[in-house]
């Protein structure tokens, strides 16, 4: 499952989510169908965890960080043994992303873990 535009990529390779570029809003629909993609076979797998590597990501419009916030209520929503923890992968000297994804650990701080 993948996304690839001449200035941004997503793609699942070995259980993770890798992005790369800047994710504008005109790949917010495309990011939000690999995401519910993603989290519905992660339920079927019944899949402890889930990594997303946001370290070669230059840029996110907020449309596409919605996203990932409707992805952090819909495994909240989860029956508590259904639900999978996310560990975000950032670049730890890209200031929005440190300001950005504290935010997506205060939505969900039982599913949601930072990594540098």
């Amino acid at each position: 499952m993948s996304i690839k535009e001449s200035d941004f990529e997503a793609s699942v390779i070995g259980g993770e989510l890798h992005l790369r570029g800047n994710a504008n809003g005109r790949n917010a629909e495309r990011l939000e169908d690999l995401i519910t993609r993603t989290h519905n076979d992660l339920i079927a797998r019944k899949a402890p965890t889930f990594a997303v590597d946001m370290r070669g990501l230059e840029f996110m419009t907020a449309s596409c960080f919605n996203v990932f916030v409707t992805w952090i209520n819909l495994i909240s929503a989860l029956p508590p043994e259904q639900r999978y923890q996310l560990s975000f992968a950032i670049d730890a000297n890209a200031g929005w992303q440190r300001r950005s994804l504290v935010t997506l650990t205060t939505l969900g701080s039982d599913v949601v873990k930072l990594r540098t």
